[in-house]
């Protein structure tokens, strides 16, 4: 690099770096040496600029001896030079030379370089880069200079970036450290200095920079003694000291190791030896430092732990800690935090009153920082987190990501959620929350987030915190809350929080921290003046009367003592000192400022001004943002903090900067704008804050709030609008006085906070920052900015209903309606009420403001006769329906009219308030009118839940079950091609609950039910989810499923409505528990659901209002009393839901009222009045009918239940074999059937029947079979009633619950109990032979048997063990397939060794056990365990693991022993469900084979069908689409690299649509990453399995494509290659976005096969393309060539015969012509000829070159002279530019005919004007150009010129045979060379040919470069 800077000569470069250049240069002036370092044009020019000119602004400020001078800055040609002052010609690091210092030179430079840092931090600049090479030592005078400032600052508490040098860097410097930067770091790279002055090299060499950090952070250096013995130890531990890793345990202050320096150098100087003495006593005189131990607290940290270990086994927990301001609250918990390092995560949150209305704030920052930790992780160890993450939150990450905005840089840029109503967007927000935490929160680690100040907190965070204190499935997570009890009355809404949490029966403890005690301030003076007890016993009583034992107030009274002199440290005796009588003399308040005021008063007035604007900032402060408030630079604002922060008033913080600096001056660090600090105290801010006046606050708030409007992104803005706004408000006092514009803006921001409150459910404070807003709107907003207004009132409305304001949201929707001109905008309004209304449970006013907007849209809601108008829509829709099929309906096209589908939205919400209202009537209007105006307008995402809600009330109404099955079906597959989860949900209910088992089994509602929670969960469809979960339970109970699977159904449904926060659900779900209980003989009373958990009388209280759940609780009633023998309530209780019964008759409650109310009936009829027998009957005949025509429409539910029915009323009517008859057939359906309920319960009556009769043994079997039925179904207070009113009853065994308990029986009976466990299991497992049923099935039993709490089955599958099913006692069983390794619910080693054993293994104690090591019991704390092979005979196929985790010894030798029984049976079974599997997976894919075939066949025919590949294309896409794909497109190769998409299908046609719109706007490229691409492109099939984000990514474009992909929700892709001869020509992509969708090995093989056809089919097409095309251009070559032959010919003909006609009298001049005439036609025709037989020849590969040694020029001289006839007669002369001959070995006559044929060209296309010939030889090759100025050749045409048979202009005016210039290329490139063409129509033509003369050309010059460069 040279520079030339004016004034300066003699130019030197001393170093040349990245960033910058040094020279030594001369001033002209003076002569005098002068230093420029100039900055190095490059990539790094910038950073480097900004470096050099803050450089500059530093050391100008400066005046310290030792420090580099600066001159001046330069700006030389856009180049930043800095002149300095020359401080020497070597730097220190030469100067050492690698060898070490003698002593006493070593302490002269030491003392120099100690002075120079002392002056430095003085002056609060840090340097950051101290080492030998930015030390300067003149080598006469020895004088030291510290140079190079680019890095220093005056901010202290800095993160480390690894700036510097780093050998010599300070390990917080690195960034590896959560520590900061202080002076302390300058004092470490001076401690590595005087190391390499001491032993001539640094304390750590290494040319690897990690392993160079790792040193610093982990590793202690060499003593300098041990490596140089003359050192002196004093020295050697001086260096050592200033090395401490830890900045607490190196010299605090440059003064303390300049003291000890010159102590040793006075050693020295008297001695010769240096004396050992005390280092750094000078630290500890003029610094206090307060010892942070905890003291006093020991039982409170005690409990904290105990609380911690209980979560960490189980349930979350809530723990607050109270006490005065000071007292070490926050402590106890930092405590807590150090000694479970690394066993637990911690989170930290404060509130602030300074936080305004901003929601969460606290939590948002302690979970920002736990993701900002976690995006420093290394990618591999990010992975897990991002997938646990992305698993856990699903689509809640939306939401969570703008909680917390650094989620997206982890998870990516999610879809952003779906607004919602406000109390469904609470419970997503919740529920999203309780998901992220429990990410973090698991049995090893547990998570313990910690809340302070809770007396400041927010509405929003407090119904959070209770929100995750009540969560009944939140674990191992411990919440920790603080607050000053003292500042909390008794109507403090955190009191009223806590209050609910208590009620809810959450685990809620209170731990008080009480002051200090004597003994503890003991031990705390002790710590701090390092000294004993008893001397500091008289100072800790009388601070303790001091203070009160206030920790805080403790600390600053020892700090002010020690600032006014009366602690003082003794140099003399190195002890404290202290004088008790004086400090007894000093007041003390209780208000601590007042101990603080004199110390800041002393600081400096920028210092004090600088605190005072600090104070008005939340939480940390920004230096950057203080700074531009101040008015003043960074540096300056840094430097003046110093002093506060030595006062202990100020403290560097660690996070980083809240906002980054939108723009820094470029004079200014970039380090120093990363600084951020914070009070010590919140009292010291809020005393700070007290003393600024209230104008001067509100100013400072302003600026604040100005400077971040000005000073960050709009993205950051967005993230931050909380504090933006806060400060405006704090800063204006009222809107008067503001300009309309900035009004605007104001108001908008606060629309921005009140939306960004609403995302996260905190609605009291979105609603302060909405009417806010609505304060400042100007009133023309109305006309100028009317969205803003309106979205501002509709908003503002919304959050008032849901805080509780109604009057007020009514208020505001008043006074923006007559602001609203669109009706549809009206409606939007009118919605909010209904909206409000129902979340309110107000369903009239919802159904009135409903009215209001129907009317509004056209739509007159029937005031009466709303049974004639249901009547009229259902006639309306029926003639609509009539004659379509399913698939036509669904074939409908999709609703466009905006009013329309705002009015289908609308009725959708409005319907929701009659249905909770229980007005069926109004409902059924409500979905008759929605499916009535889909049938005519077209479809809309409403029209599912119409159509299966339509279907619901048909079935009722008509018994039209099969229309009801038809339109249910259409509603089911409609909400899934819309993929919107909410309707789904909806949808999916209806149907499931209320059609579905009219015509289908029971059981296959099961999974439609769970997808309709998983749905609901989706889409935040929190209502519906619930009712979903409900019917779940419900459902399982009505088939007869075991009743403890059903009450831990019943249980797991109830712990998600309590989440959910529905009441009216929950109430039903408790009925059922307590049915359930009640028929277990669980509850106090038979027929009675009181329990001690449970009253009934206070359930029915509560359930009261809610007809619906009073109804179905009755209907139970009637089934637990009449089986439990109590017909007087059962008969109560089905007359009181009589009444109601309406509301149950589409769902299966209802059918079991209608089942169980009829054999109450017949049970009573005998014994009722006489009066009443006929109307018993009459109504027992009604149910029975109901119950036959169900039975006729499904008999897989119904018919068992009207065959028992039946017989009832056979045997009151006396037709005794009829009842026997019916009895059988009963039990037998219901055995079919699988409802073992039903079974034992025809068996019950069966056998009362035949004991009525006196068939006392027959009734025996019925009996028996009856109390087996029902103790199998866990139904124990029936079978005990049974075998109590049958006590002559001879059962085979004794039941569980009636086995004798003596001592002397014990064997016996657990004998007993041991053969009817096998029994019981071998029944239930020969009867299965269904996989996942059976494995499900001996889960449950096998725990049962062996007692355990949980437990895993493991099958040994290809070649592994795999865990196959899991369970326990108190959830259902899990199927799963996992590798037993990978598996966190087995222990892998135990497993193992039993399965390769063949033995059972017993753990006892597992924790003492040959297993203890191993991981699982490790971190489980595993008691008891049994691992027990499944072997037949000599294999074993599995292992069976169970466990017990509340005692040790829990499974006893004889429960092996009953399992090992059991493993043969086990084998058998797994075997035989395994061979069925098998049998059924061949049965499914000779299904599939079949499917296939037929595919193939019909692909087949289609491709057949046309030639037209594109036609053929698209057909066969509409083909895969749907067998095999829900998307299908094809790629077709164009060009080499150029791709088409000709085809795209799709099963829903919106798709289509957009995939082709994509594809249009962004054709696939040949290098992307799209699957169909990569095929084509590699000719090898994709299949991609699993699509992730991470691989949308990959193929997408831009962002823009990226959402197109992802709003495919494709789950699975696959892309085949089309080959035809081996080449690859296209691809055919299949795209799946059905849910557990996989593409495999079959569908492969069947997409290949499809793709072989396919591409057969493209290539005969293409074929027969070509064909075509063949003979079109051989005709057209005949014609064209018939023509140009016979054109000479015909004139040769006539020039004949006029000279036959004229050969007596013809002139000479006339025969002359004839002959000349005649000579050119046959030139002409020899040429035609020539090229025919030319290309013939090229064609065949004979042509032979006869080479010789010819001239170049010569030969276009001879050509030129044939073509002078017809060069004259075209007008165009020919130019030949040849200054020498050009020899060279060619082909004479080839070369010939290459001239001709571009000369015949020029000439015929030249348009009359001069062909010029230019001939040149260069270089070995010779150059030939032919040039015209004629028409040209277009550029489309020029790339064929060469071509055969190609013409670039039209045959009829020009003719030829388009053969010139492929011939003269293939010669051309026969002799070597290259043919080039240069054309622009219009302007003319030039050809230009490149041959070799003798040789290749020289050089490495190629004949086709030459031909570039022509």
């Amino acid at each position: 690099m040279s520079l030339q800077i004016p004034g300066y000569n003699d130019f030197l470069q001393i170093h040349q770096g990245r960033q910058y250049t040094v020279f030594r240069v001369r001033e002209e002036r003076t002569g005098t040496p002068r230093i420029i370092k100039a900055v190095q044009p490059g990539p790094y020019a910038a950073h480097a600029t900004a470096m050099l000119r803050h450089e500059h602004e530093m050391l100008s400020g400066l005046e310290v001896p030792g420090v580099v001078r600066p001159l001046s800055l330069e700006e030389v040609a856009g180049i930043l030079a800095l002149v300095l002052e020359d401080a020497g010609p070597v730097d220190l690091e030469q100067h050492l030379g690698q060898k070490p210092l003698e002593t006493g030179l070593f302490l002269e430079l030491a003392i120099q370089v100690t002075g120079i840092v002392l002056e430095l931090h003085q002056r609060n600049v840090i340097h950051r880069d101290i080492n030998p090479s930015n030390l300067v030592v003149r080598p006469d005078s020895r004088q030291v200079t510290l140079i190079d400032f680019c890095t220093a600052t005056k901010a202290t508490g800095l993160v480390g970036a690894s700036e510097g040098t780093l050998a010599y860097i300070a390990p917080e410097q690195t960034g590896r450290m959560n520590r900061l930067v202080d002076h302390r770091a300058d004092l470490y790279a001076l401690g590595a200095t005087l190391y390499e002055m001491l032993t001539g090299v640094p304390p750590f060499v290494s040319a690897d920079p990690v392993e160079l950090i790792h040193a610093h952070l982990a590793r202690s250096p060499v003593p300098p003694e041990q490596l140089n013995p003359s050192i002196a130890k004093v020295l050697s531990d001086i260096v050592l000291k200033l090395l401490a890793k830890m900045p607490e345990e190196r010299y605090q202050s440059a003064e303390a190791l300049e003291l000890d320096l010159r102590a040793a150098w006075r050693s020295w100087k008297e001695r010769g030896v240096i004396a050992p003495f005390a280092l750094a006593w000078h630290d500890r005189a003029r610094e206090l430092v307060i010892s942070d131990k905890l003291y006093g607290l020991k039982h409170e940290l005690a409990e904290l732990c105990c609380a911690l270990k209980r979560v960490n086994t189980g349930p979350s927990e809530v723990v607050l800690i109270t006490g005065d301001a000071g007292s070490g609250k926050s402590s106890l918990v930092h405590e807590l935090r150090r000694r479970l390092e690394g066993r637990a995560r911690f989170l930290f949150g404060k509130f602030d009153p300074l936080h305004g209305h901003v929601p969460h704030a606290p939590l948002v920052e302690a979970l920002g920082g736990l993701v900002r930790g976690l995006l420093q992780e290394p990618p591999d160890a990010l992975l897990p987190w991002r997938q646990r993450l992305r698993e856990a939150l699903g689509s809640h990450a939306g939401i969570m990501s703008r909680f917390i905005p650094e989620l997206a840089r982890l998870l990516g840029e999610p879809p952003r959620p779906e607004p919602l109503g406000g109390t469904v967007m609470e419970g997503r927000f919740q529920l999203a929350f309780q998901a992220f935490l429990q990410v973090f929160a698991t049995r090893d680690c547990p998570l313990v987030l910690f809340m302070d100040d809770l007396q400041w907190a927010d509405t929003g965070s407090l119904q959070l915190l209770q929100s995750l204190a009540t969560a009944p499935d939140l674990h191992h997570v411990l919440l920790l809350g603080a607050y000053r009890s003292k500042e909390v009355g008794p109507d403090h809404r955190l009191l009223q929080t806590l209050g609910v949490m208590h009620a809810a029966g959450a685990a809620l403890r209170t731990l008080e921290v009480p002051p200090l005690d004597r003994h503890a301030l003991i031990r705390l003076c002790r710590d701090t003046l390092h000294t004993t007890p008893h001397q500091v016993e008289p100072l800790a009583e009388l601070l303790l009367r001091k203070t009160a034992g206030n920790p805080f107030f403790i600390k600053r009274l020892l700090r002010y003592l020690h600032q006014c002199g009366l602690l003082v440290f003794d140099a003399e005796q190195e002890r404290w000192s202290w004088d008790l009588e004086r400090i007894a003399q000093v007041e003390v308040t209780e208000n601590v400022i007042e101990l603080m005021l004199p110390a800041i008063r002393r600081l400096p007035e920028l210092t004090q001004r600088l605190l005072e604007m600090a104070s008005c900032f939340r939480g940390r402060v920004d230096l950057w943002l203080l700074s531009a408030v101040a008015g003043r630079s960074v540096e300056d604002a840094a430097g003046a903090l110093w002093s506060a922060i030595q006062e202990g008033l100020l403290v560097p913080a660690s996070q980083g900067p809240r906002f980054a600096s939108g723009e820094r001056q470029v004079s200014e660090s970039p380090a120093a704008q990363t600084a951020t600090y914070c009070f010590v105290h919140d009292r010291i801010r809020q005393e700070v804050y007290s003393l600024l006046p209230e104008d001067e606050r509100r100013r400072i708030h302003r600026e604040v709030g100005h400077r971040l409007l000005e000073g960050v992104s709009e993205q950051e803005l967005d993230e931050r609008i909380f504090e933006v706004v806060d400060h405006f408000d704090m800063g204006l006092e009222s809107s008067r006085g503001l300009g309309f514009a900035e009004r605007l803006r104001l108001a908008e921001l606060y629309y921005r906070a009140g939306s960004r409150a609403v995302a996260t459910s905190a609605f009291n404070s979105a609603l302060v920052y909405l009417r806010h807003g609505l304060e400042l709107l100007p009133w023309e907003a109305w006309r100028s900015h009317h969205e803003l207004a309106l979205l501002l009132h509709r908003q503002a409305a919304e959050c008032a209903h849901l805080t509780g304001a109604h009057a007020l949201a009514e208020a505001l929707i008043q006074d923006a309606l007559p602001h609203v001109t669109l009706d549809l905008e009206k409606v939007d309004l009118y919605e909010i009420h209904v909206i409000a209304y129902i979340i309110s449970r107000n369903y009239q006013g919802a159904i009135q403001w409903g009215r209001e907007g129907l009317r509004l849209m056209g739509q007159e809601l029937p005031a009466r006769e709303l049974e004639r108008a249901v009547a009229a829509e259902s006639a309306a829709v029926d003639g609509l329906l009539a004659g379509h099929t399913r698939e036509e309906l669904l074939a409908a096209p999709s609703m466009q009219d905006p009013r329309l589908l705002a009015l289908m939205r609308f009725m959708s919400s409005v319907v929701m308030a009659a249905w909770f209202s229980d007005q069926l009537l109004l409902f059924s209007y409500f979905q008759v009118r929605m499916l009535h105006f889909s049938l005519e307008h077209g479809h809309s995402p409403y029209s599912a839940h119409a159509y299966a809600s339509y279907a619901m009330i048909l079935g009722v109404a008509t018994g039209d079950y099969d229309t009801a099955m038809k339109l249910g079906e259409t509603g089911v597959e409609l909400s899934r091609r819309y993929a919107d989860p909410r309707q789904e949900c909806r949808c999916l209910l209806m149907f499931a609950a209320g059609v579905n088992h009219w015509r289908a089994p029971y059981r296959t509602s099961i999974p439609l039910s769970r997808r309709a929670i998983t749905a609901g969960l989706e889409g935040n469809e929190f209502l519906f989810a619930g009712y979903a979960a409900t019917n779940l339970a419900v459902l399982l109970y009505s088939m007869g499923t075991e009743l403890s699977r059903a009450h831990a159904e019943c249980e797991a449904s109830l712990v998600l409505l309590q989440k959910l926060g529905h009441r009216d659900m929950k109430g039903l779900l408790l009925a059922y528990r307590q049915a359930i209980r009640c028929l277990q003989e669980r509850t106090h009373q038979r027929a009675r659901y009181d329990d001690d958990a449970f009253s009934e009388k206070e359930y029915v209280d509560s359930i009261r209002e809610s007809p619906l759940v009073l109804c179905e609780y009755q209907a139970l009633r009637v089934q637990t009393s009449y089986l439990l023998g109590d017909l007087a309530d059962a008969l109560e209780m089905s007359r009181a839901a009589g009444t109601n019964v309406h509301f149950m008759r589409p769902f299966v409650n209802g059918i079991d009222y209608v089942f169980y109310t009829a054999l109450t009936l017949a049970a009573y009829q005998p014994a009722a009045p006489s009066s009443e027998k006929d109307s018993l009957l009459a109504q027992l005949e009604a149910h029975l009918h109901s119950l036959d025509t169900w039975a006729r429409g499904c008999p897989e539910n119904f018919r068992q239940k009207h065959q028992l029915v039946a017989a009832e009323l056979a045997q009151l009517e006396g037709r005794q074999s009829e009842a026997m008859r019916l009895y059988d057939a009963a039990i037998g359906s219901a055995h079919q059937n699988e409802f073992p309920q039903d079974e034992a319960l025809a068996n019950d009556l069966a056998g009362r029947y035949y004991h009525s009769l006196g068939h006392h043994r027959i009734a025996a079997l019925y009996l028996r079979a009856a109390v087996k039925g029902f103790a199998r179904w866990g139904a124990k207070a029936k079978a005990s009633i049974l075998v109590e009113e049958f006590p002559e009853l001879t059962l085979g065994e004794a039941l569980p619950w009636k086995t004798p308990t003596t001592r002397d029986d014990e064997e016996s009976r657990g004998a007993r109990l041991d053969l009817l466990s096998i029994l019981k299991a071998a029944e239930t497992l020969s009867g299965e032979v269904v996989l996942d049923r059976l494995l499900e099935k001996l889960m449950t039993v096998c725990l049962e048997v062996a007692g355990a709490q949980c437990g895993a089955l493991l099958l040994h599958e290809e070649g592994s063990l795999y865990v196959r099913a899991r369970g326990s006692t108190s959830e259902p069983v899990t199927l799963e397939r996992a590798p037993f390794h990978s598996s966190s619910y087995v222990p892998p080693t135990m497993v193992a060794h039993a399965y390769e054993s063949g033995d059972a293994v017993i753990l006892a104690d597992a924790r003492r056990s040959s297993f203890s090591s191993d991981p699982y019991v490790v971190s489980h704390a595993l008691k008891s365990a049994l691992a027990v092979p499944i072997r037949r005979q000599a294999s074993c196929s599995g292992v069976l693991y169970l466990e017990n985790n509340l005692a040790t010894r829990a499974f006893a030798p004889d429960r092996v022993r009953v399992l090992q029984l059991l493993s043969s049976q086990m084998a058998i079974s797994l075997e035989n469900s395994l061979l069925f599997g098998k049998l059924h997976v061949e049965i499914e894919e000779r299904r599939r084979a079949e499917r296939a075939v037929r595919f193939l066949a019909e692909s087949s025919v289609v491709l057949a069908e046309s030639l037209l590949y594109e036609t053929t294309l698209t057909r066969v896409a509409r083909l895969a689409v749907p067998f095999l794909a829900d998307c299908c497109m094809v790629l077709v190769l164009e060009r080499p690299h150029t791709l088409h998409c000709v085809a795209v299908a799709c099963a829903s046609p919106a798709k289509e649509a957009l995939l082709r719109e994509s594809q249009r706007r962004h054709p696939p490229q040949w290098d992307s990453g799209l699957p169909g691409v990569v095929a084509v492109r590699t000719g090898e099939p994709q299949v991609i399995p699993e699509v992730s984000d991470e691989l949308l990514r990959v193929f997408s474009q831009d962002e823009h494509y990226l959402e197109v992909m992802r709003s495919f929700d494709i789950r699975s892709v696959m892309a085949v290659p089309l080959i035809a001869q081996d080449k690859s020509i296209g691809s055919i992509s299949l795209f799946c976005v059905t849910p557990k969708c996989r593409y495999g090995p079959a569908d492969l093989a069947l997409a290949q096969e499809l793709a072989r056809r396919a591409a057969i089919s493209i290539d005969n097409a293409r074929l027969y393309r070509e064909a075509q095309e063949a003979i079109r251009l051989r005709d057209e070559f005949l014609s064209i060539a018939s023509h140009e032959l016979y054109t000479p010919i015909t004139s040769l003909k006539l020039s004949m015969q006029g000279l036959e006609r004229a050969s007596s009298s013809a002139r000479p001049d006339v025969i002359s012509r004839a002959f000349q005439n005649a000579r050119l036609q046959i030139r002409r025709l020899t040429r035609l000829i020539d090229e025919l037989l030319s290309v013939s020849r090229l064609q065949a590969g004979q042509v032979h070159l006869q080479l010789e040694d010819v001239d170049l020029v010569a030969i276009t001289r001879d050509v030129v002279e044939h073509f002078r006839e017809e060069s004259v007669r075209s007008g165009s002369s020919v130019l030949i530019r040849a200054d020498t001959p050009v020899m060279g070995r060619w082909d004479r006559g080839r070369l010939e005919q290459v001239i001709t044929n571009l000369l015949a060209n020029a000439i015929k296309f030249g348009n009359h004007k001069p062909v010029e010939l230019s001939i040149t030889a260069d270089n070995g090759i010779a150059r030939l150009s032919v040039q015209d100025h004629g028409i040209g050749i277009a550029p489309d045409r020029l790339p064929h010129v060469f071509e055969r048979f190609v013409r670039a202009v039209s045959v009829r005016e020009y003719g030829g045979l388009g053969l010139g210039l492929y011939i003269a290329h293939e010669i051309v490139s026969a002799l070597g060379g290259a043919i080039h063409v240069d054309s622009t129509p219009g302007v003319g033509t030039c050809f230009t040919v490149l041959l070799p003369r003798f040789e290749p050309p020289i050089s490495g010059v190629s004949i086709h470069q030459a031909a570039g460069h022509a």
